[in-house]
């Protein structure tokens, strides 16, 4: 316990159990009443006063901008509260939704709802009957069994769901949904779509051929053009709401498929940035010629991660991205990537066939690594920036992915190193690219008829959309700034969202899924003798919530021919309906047509998250 005595009282940072729960609670319903107003195709408009950071807590504050948005996140990350747990409380949950919106750009307002319908639901638990560690323990398994439920519910997507979800995304813009819908059926459903804002009226598209990861930088450090776009940063530091990114061309990529952690590991990654950057750098501030910037080595250096006993390594290196000559308007063409264990292994060894680099690896056996070295297996700090880089057209990375542009070893060279062009003048696909897609192809048909689990197909399925995704620039027009910017950001989910649905495949939307895999699963344990009541009380929290919030969503329909009185009856019936008819209502139509769609990770993360 801490405490500060006074003249008069004692003040404490320690509140009693009873405070804490009354103060969560009230917490999270005023997070549920601010997105509440937002939820579904007929929510309302939440206009955002942005005020100027330097002008914060003055009484005469400046207004920077104004947003106006239907997006659950954007409106919790613009709630402020004056004490410290309720802000805390806030964080975490804003938290929670910016992790949803990084995977699929949709269903934040959703889980925040269900965030605190699920607490008032569990407050209603005796604690004396059941103790916290057990709630926690079965609440997790009640969840998991759902979310199994929800996978099971999973279909592969088509080319023409691209069109209801971006529907479904962008609150039923064709215009968007048309273009979105266009790109997937010229390009198939492995295209990979990057948003960005046009500098007029039109949308502008932009085509490439490469591979995406979805893992960005870790640091803004290395960001070297800005978006176009008007969009407010709260906080530089919120490296997810910076927009910006790291273009690097003609690309000399060095992949290390373990940590750094060892002194030698370290002295490979300095070498890389000693040979590559800092010397050509020295070399252009001695002789004072802004050209000599052409001698520095484009370079994108990929790791699981660094160690902390590298950190003031890492940090000089930071300094010197942020620090560099500013007369120059440049930065020094270097990526650093140092969270790819965040991908799988097989991903991650894709990326070193497609661009022509050597895995660099970490030894224990000094001797196995002496071997290695003299077969030309293994690098030394003389022989890894020649040897062992592969390379791309194009890098781009930003806090949330990164795309590689052409690497090196997609295509057909002949004897001279020249790629190899079709009567179209376009580059031709090597034949190990062929095959490594071939193969990946058959492994995932194979793990299908074998009924591999959701976790084997979704990792087959991911490598193959990696290696095959054409890559999409849609550059969103706008009568206005805020029009296009508006416009940009519904996009940029419903693209998400698309993605995500063909990584995992396709589920029903408006929570659907969660509702129909929560009443399934209780449904199936309440007669059962051998389910303890903790179980069937906590499965009955759940679907108590997920009825609620379709509750909520059907009613912002307008329903001429039902009075107040019948209203709740009569939703209650559709909710039952579309249980039994096996999908949704589309609010739009009021029709029960199996067309709202979204991406099945939505419901998969939104019940992790209860």
């Amino acid at each position: 316990m801490v405490s500060v005595k006074t003249t008069n009282t004692t003040l404490s940072n320690v509140v009693s159990k009873k405070e804490l729960r009354e103060v969560q609670q009230w917490t999270l319903q005023k997070l549920k009443e601010a997105v509440e107003p937002s939820a579904g195709p007929y929510g309302s408009t939440t206009q955002i006063l942005k005020i100027d950071p330097n002008s914060v807590g003055k009484q005469n504050a400046l207004m920077e901008a104004t947003e106006y948005t239907k997006d659950g996140h954007t409106i919790l990350s613009h709630v402020r509260f004056n004490k410290a747990i309720e802000d805390s409380l806030q964080k975490e949950i804003t938290d929670l939704t910016r992790h949803i919106v990084k995977k699929v750009g949709d269903g934040t307002t959703s889980v925040t709802i269900l965030s605190s319908l699920i607490f008032d639901e569990l407050l209603k638990l005796d604690e004396d009957k059941y103790p916290p560690y057990l709630i926690i323990e079965t609440f997790q398994n009640v969840v998991d069994n759902i979310k199994d439920i929800i996978k099971s519910n999973t279909r592969e997507m088509t080319e023409e769901d691209a069109y209801d979800i971006a529907m479904i995304c962008t609150n039923s813009n064709k215009r968007v949904a048309n273009i979105i819908s266009k790109i997937y059926k010229d390009y198939g459903k492995d295209v990979f779509i990057d948003v960005g804002a046009s500098n007029g009226n039109e949308d502008v598209i932009k085509t490439y051929d490469g591979l995406t990861l979805d893992v960005g930088f870790s640091d803004t450090c290395y960001i070297n053009t800005v978006a176009n776009s008007n969009k407010f940063v709260l906080d530089p530091n919120d490296i997810e709401n910076v927009h910006g990114e790291s273009i690097i061309r003609n690309a000399s990529i060095y992949a290390f498929t373990d940590p750094i952690d060892t002194v030698e590991m370290q002295q490979l990654f300095d070498a890389v940035i000693f040979n590559n950057i800092i010397e050509p750098f020295k070399n252009m501030q001695k002789s004072k010629d802004p050209k000599d910037f052409e001698k520095l080595v484009p370079t994108v250096i990929m790791a699981p991660k660094i160690s902390l006993d590298m950190s003031s390594t890492f940090d000089e290196i930071v300094a010197f991205m942020h620090n560099f000559d500013q007369n120059l308007d440049v930065k020094p063409p270097l990526l650093i990537i140092t969270n790819i264990n965040e991908i799988n292994y097989e991903t991650y060894s894709d990326i070193w066939r497609l661009t022509g680099c050597k895995p660099i690896k970490k030894y224990i056996d000094p001797e196995i690594q002496k071997k290695d070295i003299a077969d030309g297996k293994a690098p030394t700090p003389k022989t890894i920036c020649k040897d062992f880089c592969g390379h791309a057209d194009e890098v781009k990375s930003d806090s949330l992915k990164t795309s590689i542009v052409n690497p090196s070893d997609m295509f057909k060279k002949d004897d001279k190193g020249e790629f190899v062009l079709d009567e179209n003048g376009q580059r031709v696909y090597s034949d190990a690219y062929i095959t490594q897609v071939s193969f990946l192809e058959q492994e995932l048909q194979n793990a299908i008829n074998n009924g591999e689990d959701y976790d084997v197909t979704g990792n087959l399925r991911r490598r193959v959309h990696a290696l095959k995704s054409n890559m999409v620039d849609y550059y969103v027009g706008g009568v206005t700034v805020t029009d296009r910017d508006s416009v940009r950001a519904l996009t940029e989910d419903a693209v998400k969202n698309i993605r995500s649905a063909s990584k995992y495949g396709v589920g029903y939307g408006a929570n659907f899924e969660g509702l129909r895999a929560s009443d399934k699963y209780y449904r199936n344990i309440v007669n059962d003798d051998n389910i303890d009541d903790l179980t069937k009380e906590l499965a009955r929290c759940i679907i108590n919530a997920y009825h609620h919030i379709s509750t909520l969503l059907y009613n912002t329909v307008y329903y001429p021919d039902i009075n107040a009185e019948d209203k709740e009856n009569y939703i209650n019936k559709l909710i039952d309906k579309s249980l039994e008819v096996g999908c949704p209502m589309n609010f739009k139509t009021k029709e029960f047509n199996k067309d709202v769609l979204c991406t099945i990770e939505q419901d998969i993360i939104m019940a992790q998250t209860l």
